[in-house]
């Protein structure tokens, strides 16, 4: 595809540079067209960006279905052929209307393999990924054990022992020891609900994760000196 017409050719904007140029002096021309043609790749880029930024906000969990002990803790991955069908499904999402979807998908194709898109993307998922995390302590702030298992029984209990523990490891790998201290915290509060031939392998569980949190601080820590 020739891209030229979609990224450098914009009449309405030579027009307008042109119109610059015969009403202000030389040096007044230089700072207004730089500004021009920064104001009109800006305009471009945020256009071009805008369809990727609304699918990735689809590739976060569902807020209003989410379930602290439940819900997977995934951020999906972006698919480049799921995303292109959006294209030819929906038209009026393309940024260019004057220009053929497929030609709009062939040059989000080509971006997509860049470097560029890669960091950029990288920035986004991250941006996504600290939304969801926020949301994600919130949601496990407020938990009351004793109103939770008010009429649960004993197996109910070490169920979901046994998925915060999960959610415990996945704490320790993001070192978000903000969530690690409200689950194990919630953990403990279980345990104390338990009968003492439950609890005692369970207590177990809590000091290994209790020495993984302690090692992996440590090895933060050295890490930290070492690049000092």
């Amino acid at each position: 595809m020739d891209s030229k017409p979609v990224v450098l050719v914009h009449k309405k904007m030579l027009k307008w540079l042109n119109k610059i140029q015969k009403n202000v002096s030389r040096d007044q021309e230089y700072s207004q067209k730089s500004i021009a043609i920064r104001d009109y790749f800006f305009s471009f880029t945020n256009d071009f960006t805008t369809p990727l930024e609304e699918y990735i906000n689809t590739l976060l969990p569902n807020f209003a279905e989410f379930e602290p002990f439940y819900s997977r803790i995934v951020i999906e991955g972006f698919n480049e052929n799921e995303y292109i069908k959006n294209f030819v499904d929906n038209p009026k999402k393309t940024p260019f209307e004057k220009h053929e979807v497929s030609d709009c998908g062939h040059l989000y194709r080509k971006f997509i393999h860049t470097k560029t898109f890669q960091v950029w993307y990288q920035k986004k998922r991250d941006m996504c990924s600290e939304v969801f995390w926020n949301f994600w302590r919130k949601s496990v702030s407020h938990i009351d054990v004793q109103e939770l298992f008010k009429e649960g029984d004993d197996p109910e209990k070490i169920n979901i022992f046994m998925r915060l523990n999960k959610r415990l490891n996945v704490a320790i790998q993001y070192d978000d020891w903000v969530l690690y201290d409200k689950y194990f915290q919630l953990m403990q509060d279980i345990l104390e609900l338990l009968p003492k031939e439950f609890s005692l392998n369970l207590k177990k569980i809590l000091k290994e994760k209790k020495e993984m949190k302690s090692d992996r601080i440590k090895e933060l820590n050295d890490n930290k000196n070492n690049n000092k």
